[in-house]
């Protein structure tokens, strides 16, 4: 057998399908063995398979030596596998690829210390039916060497030779096979083989080892995932007139012809009948909604996101953090932004700050600066609006003024001051009468794009330390979680990726600061994906502790 990389490459991509053949007959001498080395793995409910092919020779009178690992786990009847490659490059650098499905979430990884992808809906080939035992040499005649138990399982043992593999006179080869009683699939395999041109290739020589062995055969009923590669939310029902139903890890998204009301009870109920309890609700006028729940027994938060999309509704519902005890004692609450998770921290540092969590005091007083680079599809075309959002807030009292710079070059302006539960607009720099304002809707809307950009983000935040900002103590987080989300919705935007740092205060858990760049699927008023657009998000807390807000001249 050669060394294979490109026809594994094909593989990952498209998947393979060959025939199952029967497995041989029984005795001191087989003429034929194992025509097809795959015969049987569709007997296993679920089992785990490593390859190895190392390569000691030369090539052109240059010493070689190369070893390249498969590992390969399934279960067939959940309609899951995950296969990944190591090697060594030619520069002698670490090559690293991961492909998987489980059902109709499909995981990718390229290089070691990247990021898993996953992404959702049907598979263009259908699942992968590539095995690992497809990349061994079939077995003609082979001399039985007695029963075997190996992994627990009874095997039949036999050795073969070069002949058996129907290899050139000039090629030596030895191996052994083990055949399970039940099922005929390989349980192991091992050859040997010393060769030059007329196996290997113009110019090598050398031996090849190849070792191929099953374990966990039959003892692992759930899909245990690969290091850093998520399951995707698959116990959150829809609506039942959900359409276009995306789920990736701790996110589902669709769209539904019911009402904001049905959307909304519908998942409270559900939510509430599961433990968790509706922390803050965004109370946003109009067909659209944003409520936050939490977990008296788990540090996860829970968002639900309802807006227009066309006729329809577009609805997400996401959960970040860890799926684990809490480590403080009952009635306590361990400070949110000194160690614990990255992603917790990330994901709710926002809502903290703009007095969201009811479980969290959050900061006294600040103010904020805020710019945001909107990608969108409009006229036929990708286009930018820019948007500077500047907030002086104390308590429940809110002094904003929004500034927006449209694509063809006007610019529109929002100005208000949240008294408690008085509002008063601002005019062309005049203090309006008090009275009910359409302009609050500028902040109230505000944060939900963020919050979307800001969840992306946290799937692979990585804590980087400390830094002070203003005289406070906040933890570094930096995130690079490109093709992490595969597409998260939030009432316009759905990101794709998105990297950079984020600040959060130590002792509150709020967002100090963000930098963060980000990629959007755009799409036209009909929901459909026209384009891909880069966005950017800043956000800036200062003078915490020092803000007064009150109504001019008071």
């Amino acid at each position: 057998m050669r060394r294979i990389i490109l026809p594994l490459l094909i593989l990952f991509a498209m998947g393979f399908t060959c025939p199952i053949s029967a497995v041989g007959g029984l005795g001191g001498q087989v003429d034929e063995l194992l025509p097809d080395p795959e015969t049987g793995l569709d007997t296993l409910d679920n089992y785990h398979a490593t390859l190895t092919i190392s390569f000691t020779g030369s090539l052109d009178g240059q010493a070689v030596e190369s070893t390249d690992t498969y590992i390969q786990s399934e279960w067939p009847l959940l309609e899951a596998k995950f296969t990944t490659f190591k090697t060594v490059d030619e520069n002698n650098q670490p090559l690293f690829m991961l492909a998987g499905d489980v059902g109709e979430a499909h995981y990718n990884q390229v290089g070691q210390d990247s990021v898993c992808g996953v992404h959702w809906g049907p598979s263009a080939g259908g699942p992968s039916t590539f095995h690992l035992a497809f990349l061994l040499d079939p077995v003609g005649a082979a001399r039985s060497a007695g029963q075997e138990t190996v992994e627990g399982i009874s095997t039949r043992h036999y050795t073969f030779d070069g002949a058996s593999l129907n290899l050139p006179k000039d090629v030596q080869a030895s191996g052994e096979v083990w055949l399970a009683n039940e099922g005929g699939y390989i349980v192991k395999y091992s050859l040997k083989v010393t060769a030059a041109d007329s196996y290997f290739g113009k110019g090598k020589q050398g031996t090849q080892q190849i070792e191929y062995q099953l374990t966990q055969i039959k003892v692992r009923p759930e899909v245990v995932y690969p290091d850093g590669c998520k399951p995707v939310l698959t116990d959150m029902p829809t609506m039942d007139d959900a359409s276009e139903v995306i789920r990736l890890p701790g996110l589902l998204g669709y769209f539904s012809s019911s009402t904001l009301e049905a959307i909304t009870s519908f998942y409270t109920d559900l939510f509430e009948s599961r433990g968790w309890v509706l922390a803050s609700d965004l109370g946003l006028e109009g067909e659209q909604a944003v409520l936050v729940f939490t977990h008296a027994d788990s540090d996860e938060v829970s968002f639900l996101s309802v807006s227009p999309h066309g006729e329809s509704m577009s609805v997400t519902v996401s959960m970040v953090g860890p799926q684990t005890e809490p480590t403080s004692a009952p009635g306590t609450t361990p400070q949110p932004g000194a160690g614990g998770d990255p992603v917790l921290h990330v994901a709710s540092g926002l809502s903290i700050l703009l007095g969201l969590d009811e479980s969290q005091p959050g900061l006294p007083s600040y103010h904020m600066e805020a710019y945001h680079k909107i990608p969108a599809w409009e006229g036929g075309g990708v286009v930018q609006y820019e948007d500077w959002m500047i907030a002086d807030v104390q308590g429940k009292n809110i002094h904003f003024s929004d500034r927006v710079l449209n694509p063809g070059g006007s610019t529109t302006t929002a100005e208000a001051y949240l008294i408690g539960e008085e509002e008063y607009d601002v005019e062309n720099g005049k203090l309006q009468p008090q009275g009910p304002s359409m302009t609050q809707m500028a902040w109230v809307l505000w944060p939900l794009d963020p919050t979307v950009i800001l969840g992306t983000a946290a799937n692979n935040a990585q804590s980087s330390g400390t830094e002070v900002l203003d005289g406070r103590t906040a933890e570094v987080y930096t995130v690079d979680a490109s093709g992490a989300m595969g597409g998260v919705g939030g009432v316009s935007l759905a990101v794709t990726a998105v990297s950079g740092r984020v600040w959060i205060d130590q002792e509150t858990g709020a967002l100090l600061k963000a930098e963060l760049d980000y990629q959007a699927d755009v799409k036209d008023q009909d929901a459909t994906v026209m384009g891909s657009g880069t966005g950017r998000l800043e956000i800036t807390v200062t003078q915490v502790g020092n803000v007064t807000v009150t109504l001019p001249g008071q």
